[in-house]
């Protein structure tokens, strides 16, 4: 995976470390669903999962970026990343933020995509885990880490640190 930094690696991979400074031979991710597509994502990167907050538009903020919800006392601001997935958004009552703490400039910075549906945390052998088809390799190297198989189907496992990383940057995201 590429991290934002090392600081966030280290945090990211905090709990992969086994007694003898290896790492585990297991991966837990948490699924969830983006327009009608099963995403994954690392647990060790996500904050907390939150209902719809209100989300209060911030003027001059970048695209794919729907404005600042108040977390905890805390400005978060929250990305709809469907069009960088190349799904369309939905809404529905089970529609949630995904918050996902991570390192910039030394700085930690909370940010929560929508998700239509959070679906379940599950482990995975490293075994289990199947890499990107080859065809794919410039895009998995921003996106995606691998591909998971569990009870909802197949799952990409997404690179969140990176694609929130670059999230500003990019023109591809409404």
């Amino acid at each position: 995976m590429t991290f934002l930094d090392d600081e966030l690696e280290k945090e990211c991979a905090m709990d992969r470390a086994d007694n003898g400074g290896g790492f585990d031979k297991t991966r837990t991710v948490l699924t969830f669903e983006i327009g009608g597509v099963f995403f994954s994502v690392d647990v060790n990167c996500v904050r907390e999962i939150l209902e719809i907050p209100e989300i209060r538009p911030m003027p001059g903020a970048p695209p794919g970026f729907l404005g600042v919800a108040d977390v905890r006392a805390r400005a978060v601001p929250i990305a709809d990343i469907s069009n960088k997935l190349g799904v369309s958004a939905e809404i529905s009552e089970n529609t949630r933020v995904i918050v996902f703490e991570v390192t910039k400039q030394r700085e930690h910075v909370s940010i929560g995509i929508m998700a239509k549906k959070v679906l379940k945390v599950e482990e995975f052998a490293i075994e289990e885990i199947e890499p990107v088809p080859q065809t794919l390799n410039e895009w998995s190297s921003t996106m995606a880490s691998g591909i998971v198989r569990g009870e909802y189907g197949s799952a990409t496992v997404l690179d969140i640190s990176n694609i929130l990383s670059n999230l500003a940057s990019d023109d591809d995201i409404h």
